[in-house]
Order: C-alpha cells, then sequence, then structure tokens
C-alpha cells in the first residue's frame, strides 16, 4: 500500500480505476454501444495496488482478471472481502472476492452477449 496517496511527481492518486472495456484508451462508446445492457456492464470500481493518478487516461483494468488476485486488477486491502463497483447505469454493486472472475468478464464487456445466471454473484 501506498504511504502517501502522491505519486513521484505530487499528483494525488486515486484508488478507484475504470473498466478498461467501457473506457478503452484512444477511444470512446456511446451508451448506445453498451448492448448488454448499462446495470450488467461495470464502469468503474476499487483497487488497492498499482494506483494511478486521478484523471490518468491510463487508469483502467480489466475485471475478469478477477478480485484481489493481481496488482493490476480490482479489490481491495485485506481483510476486506467484496469490492464495491459503479455499474454504467449509476447504479452500485458489491461482490464477493469469491466471485467468478468469467462473471466479472460477462459484467465488463459492454457488448458481448453474455448471460448471468441468478446465484452467480
Amino acid at each position: 500500500m501506498y504511504s502517501s496517496y502522491q505519486d513521484e511527481n505530487g499528483y494525488q492518486l486515486t484508488d478507484y480505476a475504470a473498466n478498461e472495456h467501457v473506457m478503452p484508451f484512444g477511444r470512446s462508446l456511446r451508451m448506445d454501444d453498451i448492448t448488454d445492457g448499462t446495470a450488467n456492464t461495470i464502469l468503474c470500481g476499487e483497487a488497492a495496488e498499482n494506483l494511478k493518478p486521478w484523471g490518468s487516461p491510463f487508469n483502467t483494468r480489466d475485471p475478469s482478471l478477477g478480485i484481489n488476485r493481481s496488482p493490476d486488477g480490482f479489490g481491495y486491502e485485506k481483510p476486506y472481502k467484496t469490492v464495491n463497483f459503479a455499474m454504467c447505469d449509476g447504479s452500485v454493486q458489491s461482490f464477493s472476492a469469491t466471485v467468478d472472475p468469467q462473471v466479472l468478464k460477462a459484467l465488463a464487456t459492454p457488448n458481448g452477449g453474455e448471460t448471468i445466471a441468478p446465484g452467480e454473484l
């Protein structure tokens, strides 16, 4: 964990990151591009390691890495067992660290056509 919330250049760090499938570097998506539904697509979530400065265009991560499984993924410091994600419709969902990365992958893609069965979250 960072001893201060500043990088080596003095920029303030954030412990939230965007979903790289919804906010890809160098291009943009419109709401119409989210055909899986805005309530079923992750916009951003909590991160604990490899933090980036607030507003950095490189502050994106892949939810399919799982929760608390990679310093470049989503998650939070232990002992927390859940992570909060903002969905594209503005709602917030909490997911357990034990959720299957394939479920997170389905929720990460804005137009993959995946379905999630009740109880998989």
